[in-house]
């Protein structure tokens, strides 16, 4: 369950919401509760990637320290929001290649060629950053390729899986 807390207007709202699987979730509400189906969505990065927590392959041996404020520096604001790139006229709409959201080490792949897998279904695991990142399918279909192995190091872009047409 995740609790989010929202303000609209002026106005404070919190949120529980369950998965009960893909697409449906129930939500808690102060007054009630409903059971919402997700019917479309559209992720706006190249794939999706879910954080999950797992051990590191190399232990820590250094005690960590902070950084001090003095230094540390600015961060540079991000641009807008990229858009995520529209099919030519006549190409496949229903095209679902599945790109590296970011740099990283393939740690596993968890589907092969001709499975079928559906929206939200784990596809494979990229370790980037120290931490490990589900990366799932942006829609049902079926593996036509699968182009990574575990331990391959991927750059942000690389396609790591296609779906057949259809």
């Amino acid at each position: 369950m995740r609790r989010y807390t929202l303000e609209v207007a002026g106005q404070t709202h919190v949120l529980d919401i369950e998965e009960l699987t893909a697409n449906r979730f129930r939500v808690f509400l102060p007054d009630r509760e409903l059971e919402v189906v997700l019917s479309d969505s559209e992720d706006l990065a190249e794939a999706v990637i879910a954080p999950s927590i797992a051990p590191s392959a190399t232990p820590r041996t250094a005690a960590y320290s902070a950084p001090s404020a003095d230094s540390l520096e600015p961060v540079p604001a991000l641009g807008p929001p990229r858009q995520a790139p529209q099919p030519a006229v006549g190409e496949e709409s229903l095209r679902a290649d599945v790109a590296a959201p970011m740099p990283g080490t393939i740690q596993a792949v968890l589907v092969k060629e001709g499975d079928r897998v559906r929206a939200g279904q784990e596809l494979l695991k990229l370790e980037a950053m120290k931490m490990v990142n589900a990366i799932k399918s942006p829609r049902d279909g079926v593996v036509a390729e699968v182009r990574v192995t575990a331990g391959q190091g991927v750059n942000f872009g690389d396609v790591l899986v296609t779906f057949r047409k259809g």
